[in-house]
C-alpha cells in the first residue's frame, strides 16, 4: 500500500473519532470503536512517515478518548507522550502547546490531582 493511501485511511480514522465525539451519548460498542479508530489513526500516521507532530496529535487524541472513557492511567500515559512529541516538534503551532497542557490537565483531574490539573489548565 502506498503512503498516500495509508495517509487517507489515517485521516478517515481520525474523522471517525470526531464523529463519535460529537454525539451526546455513546454505547459501549461505539466507545470501543472510537478508541480503536483513534489507535488506528495513530498507527497509520506512523506507518506513512508521520512526523513528531503527527505523533503528538495522535497521542493527544488517544488521551482525550481515554479521558472520555475514564481510563485515567492510560490517559496520563498518552498525555505524557503527547507532551514529549509536542516538545520535540519544530513545526508545532500555538494550539499544539495548548492541547498538550489541556490533555495533561484532563488526565490529572481524572486521577483526582486537582491542584496539578488547575495549574496545567492555566497553561493551556
Amino acid at each position: 500500500m502506498e503512503n498516500a493511501e495509508i495517509k487517507k485511511l489515517a485521516i478517515e480514522a481520525n474523522n471517525q473519532v470526531w464523529n463519535y465525539l460529537q454525539k451526546k451519548e455513546l454505547n459501549l460498542g461505539e466507545d470501543l470503536e472510537m478508541l480503536a479508530s483513534a489507535y488506528a489513526s495513530f498507527y497509520l500516521w506512523k506507518k506513512c512517515g508521520g512526523t513528531a507532530l503527527h505523533l503528538a496529535r495522535g497521542h493527544w487524541l488517544i488521551s482525550r478518548i481515554c479521558c472520555h472513557l475514564r481510563e485515567s492511567n492510560l490517559a496520563l500515559q498518552h498525555a505524557k507522550l503527547c507532551e514529549k512529541y509536542t516538545d520535540e516538534s519544530p513545526d508545532k503551532k500555538d494550539f499544539d502547546e495548548a492541547y498538550k497542557w489541556e490533555v495533561l490537565a484532563r488526565s490529572s483531574a481524572l486521577l483526582k490531582n486537582f491542584k496539578e490539573a488547575k495549574e496545567l489548565k492555566n497553561r493551556a
